[in-house]
């Protein structure tokens, strides 16, 4: 099965760097799946769950509050403020992001912002709710 180079990394360290068959991302214009040949594209990363296959068929997710990917036909890149492997991830890590973005909507004064921001807490809240695998 076709692959291609994909890299997780945070400020901190790699969380993977390998091939892969396919990387799930919550992109900033709607989630969104990759795989080999994928289109061009840079986009920003919202608050959610990374799902990728690496390329024995082993499935890992990882939480990103946000960051940025840089897609391309052979390679995903995604540059996480906060990266965490599912296996390390709290209902705290949640809460923290969901309180950083409820004191963004009370900063904003831009109505789609804030609208923005309320999806972008509905989806962390379904992540909680729904417990962590």
């Amino acid at each position: 099965m076709a692959t291609f180079k994909f890299e997780l990394i945070s400020p901190q360290r790699i969380l993977f760097e390998g091939e892969a068959r396919s990387v799930s991302l919550p992109g900033a214009e709607g989630d969104m799946t990759a795989y080999p040949g994928h289109e061009r594209l840079v986009t920003m990363i919202n608050p959610g769950m990374i799902d990728a296959v690496d390329a024995d068929g082993n499935a890992f997710r990882a939480f990103v509050s946000r960051g940025f990917a840089e897609i391309t036909e052979v390679s995903v890149t995604v540059l996480g403020e906060v990266l965490i492997m599912e296996e390390d991830l709290s209902q705290a890590h949640i809460d923290e992001e969901i309180v950083r973005l409820q004191a963004e909507i009370e900063e904003s004064t831009d109505e789609t912002d804030r609208s923005t921001r309320r999806s972008l807490i509905m989806r962390l809240e379904q992540i909680r709710i729904s417990g962590l695998r």
